[in-house]
């Protein structure tokens, strides 16, 4: 597959209208097989058999630095999983985090992880989280959420609120985004595990609402240079960053100690709010 600028093929089109037009492609390009890696680690402690995953992916498309798309997530997850060993936090259930390959070239890194999990395995997962793109420099607080005839599986609703219900506690404001799209946790939900998480836009255009609940600047991108070479770490906002790092580690630890009888977020002790969480500095 080929593409062109957009400038290119309208340039190409309106020559068409003059008459015929010949145009010559040459291309220089590899096609081999790589090996790429997933990054995974879990607690020690927690039940085997009631497993918590969080996840963010670790590539980046190849002419981008990438640091929106996805160092933001994965520096968040992993600030998490750091902090919660720091504390000595023994979570009830057993918590696992994933550091995916591959996920720009379609999800390869954890759909190979899925698939290759036993009926088992799979069946001892109780939920996946996701963090994708959590710090864009005119970002916005986006939450998964599955809509009506989604197929979603049940329990992904459970996710959404729970990160819903901290923001709405903390005053941060929100708008929900399609549970499924185009990252890590669509592999869960089409093997069946409920899933959720947290996204702050690519290249969609920031509300004039969203822009005065939240700042920014109303009609530009949320992450201007998402996917491209200018996606450096100036492009990061730390302060979305920072917000958006909170929600993840609420919901990180809400789930490292829910009990199959929740149907309503139970804030375990010192998580209440950011003020309140010992994983996460302030401001």
């Amino acid at each position: 597959m080929i593409s062109t600028s957009f400038a290119d093929g309208a340039e190409l089109y309106n020559n068409t209208l003059a008459g015929e037009t010949i145009v010559r492609v040459f291309t220089n390009t590899i096609s081999e097989i790589r090996e790429t890696y997933n990054v995974l680690a879990e607690t020690t402690e927690g039940k085997p058999d009631s497993v918590m995953m969080a996840g963010a992916h670790l590539d980046s498309v190849l002419d981008s630095p990438g640091m929106d798309d996805n160092a933001t997530g994965t520096a968040a997850v992993l600030e998490i999983a750091l902090q919660m060993s720091r504390l000595g936090i023994e979570p009830r259930n057993k918590l696992r985090f994933a550091y995916w390959g591959a996920e720009e070239l379609g999800l390869l890194g954890s759909d190979f992880y899925v698939n290759d999990l036993s009926a088992t395995e799979l069946a001892k997962i109780q939920r996946y989280l996701n963090f994708d793109v959590i710090g864009g420099a005119n970002g916005f607080p986006f939450v998964y959420t599955p809509q009506e005839g989604d197929g979603a599986p049940a329990g992904s609703e459970e996710a959404t609120r729970v990160f819903t219900d901290y923001m709405d506690s903390v005053g941060l404001p929100h708008d929900p985004t399609p549970l499924f799209g185009g990252s890590d946790h669509v592999s869960f939900l089409n093997a069946g595990v409920p899933s959720g998480g947290l996204f702050t836009g690519s290249t969609d255009i920031k509300t004039e609402e969203q822009a005065a609940a939240y700042g920014g600047t109303a009609g530009e991108a949320y992450s201007p240079c998402i996917n491209s070479p200018c996606d450096t770490i100036d492009k990061v906002s730390p302060d979305v960053l920072h917000d958006m790092s909170l929600a993840a580690a609420h919901g990180i630890y809400w789930h490292a100690f829910r009990t199959p009888a929740q149907d309503r977020p139970m804030v375990p002790p010192a998580a209440t709010t950011a003020e309140g969480n010992p994983m996460v500095a302030r401001r």
